[in-house]
């Protein structure tokens, strides 16, 4: 086992869980994939379409105690979206993701200045 069979392997459990997704109604995730000899191990993690992670949860919990910060999937100035918020990250503590899909974090401050 190696990297590049590590990812094709990923695409492949991807494209076969859309079939488990669509029948069960539930949102699939695979975590980070590692690697040895003779195997590969993985992280999944399935949801009921709708349901909130804990981020989101965190993000939503820290609007009520803060007025001043946007709702969550709130579009800021750079056309990025707030997802949640990450309560073990003491700098940057904030989850926003692009439009191609991809999850950055940022300070409250940055994201007090992208309003």
């Amino acid at each position: 086992m190696d990297k590049n069979t590590c990812k094709e392997i990923r695409i492949e459990m991807a494209k076969a869980f859309k079939a488990v997704e669509k029948k069960f109604g539930v949102n699939v995730e695979l975590g980070n994939m590692t690697y040895g000899a003779d195997e590969i191990r993985t992280k999944m993690t399935v949801r009921t379409v709708g349901s909130l992670n804990q981020f989101q949860k965190n993000y939503d919990d820290m609007v009520e105690i803060d007025n001043n910060l946007p709702k969550r999937g709130s579009q800021l100035s750079d056309g990025t979206v707030v997802y949640g918020w990450n309560t073990r990250a003491r700098k940057f503590p904030v989850i926003i993701e692009k439009v191609n899909g991809k999850q950055y974090k940022i300070s409250k401050n940055k994201l007090l200045n992208s309003i």
